[in-house]
């Protein structure tokens, strides 16, 4: 069928020029402009839901990896597997002291580090912003964390009990790019007590500022403030850690450390995370999305060209009289062919252009609606509550999507015209001249 379509635009555009084919089909499409508005439309649509939707899922699979993979694939994070609230219900199971030295007796693992988690609210100048504390060993958060660094000053001591290095987002809160937040200025940080009205609230001096970073397994790095591991536990009060980094000597080493580690604990006691896991398992839900996502285009593309066949039988039916005329006139079958086949390119041309102008508006707009909850680092109390972060990322658009939003409505709909057309255009010149 496609072989024989471009013979007939070939032999077609022998005979008659391009320009004079592609007026004459623009100038018909004016002719009927409620009927040719609807038709683009529909090809408008199809064109806009298969740019908007695989950019988007492709961009928050791009997004959730990028996070994942800040962490390390050679990465664990053991977190207990219920919740403790100083109110008083609790999990099976807290993660302590004891902990950390059962896994750093783990064949293969090269460094354990708890930490303490906390939302809090921080005040400097009388402005406060929302954050997290996190209670850790400053000096181990660049083997952590992939590329994280400092725009100014330096990482607290491990000893330093008042010092503090805060986030990017902590010390510029504002869009508008002013420094809230500078070195060597104090802050304070209010914790509020679970279960009851009171508070604390306690100063830290800032001794580093932390670059811009994003977010990384669904910790929000740019809102964190990072101050010692003792100085969060004698903030808290208490001896339960919100989860435990496992950092394994080789990436292909890591099923095997955590199946040891669940092995040391009863079921349910304990959740293992793995940032390799995840990152394959994001890989295989993005690619099944890709796909549901094409298949939903495609389907919006399937009912453009319902609409482009029924508007061309209608425009045909209607046009019985002027091709009679065009053939008595001279006009061979494929110089109708081609005419009727161009005015379909054009549909698809307007569709297509428009639909990817809408979809790279639409991508932009509704990206979030496709974003991805996770566990945050911990929650109240330094527990191994959950804290729920949502991971948004912005649309990816390619050329090859570029190609497809603008190409295919083209292809869609000379296809789902070209039997009108074929019809059209074999209709005898006596038969058409008297058709009222």
């Amino acid at each position: 069928m496609t072989t024989y379509i471009l013979s007939c635009v070939v032999h077609a555009l022998a005979k008659m020029k391009f320009l004079d084919l592609l007026e004459l089909s623009i100038g018909s499409l004016l002719d009927r402009k409620v009927l040719t508005t609807l038709t683009i439309i529909g090809v408008l649509i199809g064109s806009a839901m298969i740019l908007t939707l695989e950019a988007t899922s492709a961009g928050t699979a791009t997004g959730v990896a990028a996070e994942v993979e800040k962490v390390g694939a050679n990465t664990l994070i053991v977190r207990a597997g219920g919740a403790m609230f100083l109110s008083g219900s609790q999990s099976s199971y807290q993660l302590t002291s004891q902990d950390v030295t059962s896994l750093n007796h783990l064949s293969y693992v090269t460094d354990v580090i708890p930490y303490y988690s906390r939302q809090v609210d921080i005040t400097v100048g009388g402005q406060t912003v929302q954050g997290t504390m996190i209670g850790i060993d400053p000096q181990k958060l660049t083997k952590i964390y992939k590329g994280l660094a400092l725009s100014e000053g330096s990482f607290p001591s491990s000893y330093d009990a008042t010092g503090a290095a805060v986030g990017y987002g902590v010390a510029y809160p504002d869009s508008s790019g002013d420094q809230l937040v500078e070195l060597n200025q104090a802050v304070s940080m209010k914790i509020s007590s679970m279960g009851s009205k009171s508070s604390t609230t306690l100063s830290f001096l800032v001794k580093g500022i932390l670059t811009e970073y994003g977010s990384a397994l669904f910790n929000d790095i740019d809102n964190d403030v990072f101050v010692t591991f003792n100085a969060a536990q004698l903030l808290l009060g208490t001896p339960y850690y919100s989860a435990i980094y496992v950092i394994v000597d080789n990436v292909n080493d890591v099923t095997t450390v955590q199946t040891a580690i669940e092995s040391l604990y009863p079921s349910n006691e304990i959740n293992v995370i793995s940032a390799g896991s995840i990152a394959s398992s994001l890989s295989s839900v993005s690619s099944q999305l890709t796909t549901t996502f094409g298949d939903i285009g495609s389907v919006s593309l399937i009912v453009a060209a319902v609409i482009v066949a029924c508007t061309m039988y209608m425009t045909i039916e209607k046009r019985t009289r002027e091709i009679g005329v065009l053939k008595a006139l001279g006009f061979q079958r494929l110089q109708i062919l081609m005419m009727f086949l161009t005015e379909c390119a054009v549909i698809g041309i307007a569709g297509g252009v428009m639909g990817t102008l809408v979809g790279i508006v639409a991508s932009d707009s509704i990206g979030g609606l496709f974003s991805f909850g996770g566990p945050g680092p911990g929650g109240p109390g330094g527990s191994s509550a959950t804290r729920s972060t949502v991971t948004t990322s912005a649309p990816v658009f390619t050329t090859q999507l570029f190609i497809i939003s603008l190409l295919l409505p083209v292809i869609v709909s000379i296809g789902a015209g070209f039997y009108p057309a074929w019809r059209g255009a074999r209709m005898k010149p006596v038969d058409a001249l008297k058709y009222e």
